[in-house]
């Protein structure tokens, strides 16, 4: 008896699909709520960085001087920020995309491509990760020049980073294995964020392209 066939008549099990569809939607909604994690963390670390720098510039104007463990943490505190970003900005899909070119592709090329290049950059995701928290361990044990903590510190904002980026490529790719099955159009990165706002269960902004074949 041949496999029960879904309403689209693509050809894969329901049940194989329904299943990947449940992975996707679980991996789409922690996404997101890492997502939120990562912003807000962002943000309070990028208040503390502004205040900080504020006051040193406004201390050093009015007396001269300035508080070096103050000009220190801000090194610190700009390290994470601009690695947390980088992972925001893999999941939001706003880094640099080209997407003329794909976008012109039939269905499964253009799926294939993207699953293609998702795959390629979690696998550097990955590297970066190994490495960077080699460098991290080995600075574990060194201390800052004036603040009371160790380097690693500093350092382990370059794997935390990379980590984070490399969780969201995974649901970057279970979101494309799952429109392989359903044969759903994905929406560009121009199109929108604001609509999957409410829809947890899928990323932010465009891996797909404008539409299916």
């Amino acid at each position: 008896m041949p496999p029960e066939k879904s309403a689209e008549g693509v050809g894969a099990p329901i049940g194989k699909k329904q299943g990947l569809s449940k992975i996707a939607a679980v991996s789409g909604k922690a996404a997101s709520i890492l997502e939120q994690i990562v912003r807000w963390l962002a943000i309070a670390i990028v208040i503390v960085l502004v205040c900080s720098i504020f006051f040193q510039v406004a201390r050093r104007t009015l007396t001269g001087k300035s508080i070096v463990e103050l000009e220190e943490l801000s090194i610190v505190l700009a390290a994470w920020v601009a690695f947390l970003t980088v992972a925001y900005a893999v999941r939001r899909q706003v880094h640099v995309r080209i997407e003329i070119f794909i976008e012109r592709l039939p269905f499964f090329l253009r799926n294939a491509t993207e699953l293609a290049i998702n795959a390629a950059i979690l696998a550097t995701t990955a590297i970066l990760v190994y490495y960077g928290y080699r460098l991290a361990a080995r600075k574990i044990m060194v201390p800052m020049t004036v603040l009371p903590v160790h380097q690693g510190f500093w350092y382990f904002a370059f794997p935390a980073g990379m980590g984070l980026a490399a969780l969201f490529m995974i649901d970057n790719v279970i979101q494309i294995l799952n429109r392989f099955h359903t044969r759903k159009p994905y929406r560009s990165a121009d199109s929108s964020a604001e609509a999957t706002a409410g829809n947890p269960g899928e990323p932010p902004a465009g891996i797909m392209g404008k539409g299916g074949n």
